[in-house]
């Protein structure tokens, strides 16, 4: 069965590795992810166009939108089995046009999950964040702009929002500590009330 992997998590936690490592293969992350196949793609522009996550307006949102739809068309009719999203805040949001929510009313006979990513040490995070090229472009604007205490609370609300619309559409999770390497947990949600 076909199964499209949305990956989400603050800024630094690794997004972007973490689907190059599974398209690779890296230290056999597939099987202690519980990926079975080696019939994987991804929806390329949200790690190469749309890579930072940090775009505000909406023609940008709009783009990735119909970007991720076509990726999505495109899997379900070739021989793939499983395309993974690198996900972006905008994506949960509803006054963003929840492009997740999308996903599910165009794709009801295919298998949902979510893979959340965090780092438990928000110091270690923070440094990972004020390194990211998107940061670095405009330094001064972002270091007002993202304070070091701005990261708890973004944190907080990506992870509490990723979770409702997980239970909300009966989505597993798998979380992932990328502190050091990666550490797997998983839920399930596909059997609550939607």
């Amino acid at each position: 069965m076909k199964k499209i992997i949305y990956i989400f998590g603050e800024a630094g936690t690794g997004k972007k590795t973490l689907i190059e490592n599974i398209l690779i293969n890296k230290e056999n992350i597939r099987e202690q992810l519980g990926i079975e196949t080696d019939k994987i793609t991804v929806v390329r522009d949200t790690i190469e166009i749309f890579n930072s996550g940090r775009f505000e307006e909406e023609n940008e949102i709009e783009k990735r939108n119909q970007s991720i739809l076509k990726g999505i068309s495109k899997f379900i009719q070739d021989e793939n089995e499983i395309l993974l999203i690198k996900g972006n805040i905008r994506d949960l949001e509803e006054h963003y046009k929840s492009i997740i929510k999308t996903i599910e009313n165009e794709s009801k006979e295919v298998e949902k999950e979510i893979y959340f990513l965090e780092v438990k040490d928000q110091e270690q995070l923070y440094e990972r964040i004020i390194n990211e090229d998107w940061f670095v472009k405009e330094l001064n604007k972002n270091i007002y702009r993202y304070p070091k205490p701005w990261l708890d609370i973004s944190t907080r609300h990506i992870k509490n929002r990723t979770y409702e619309l997980a239970e909300e559409l009966g989505y597993k999770i798998t979380e992932i500590d990328t502190t050091d390497g990666y550490t797997v947990k998983k839920e399930d949600y596909t059997n609550k009330t939607r």
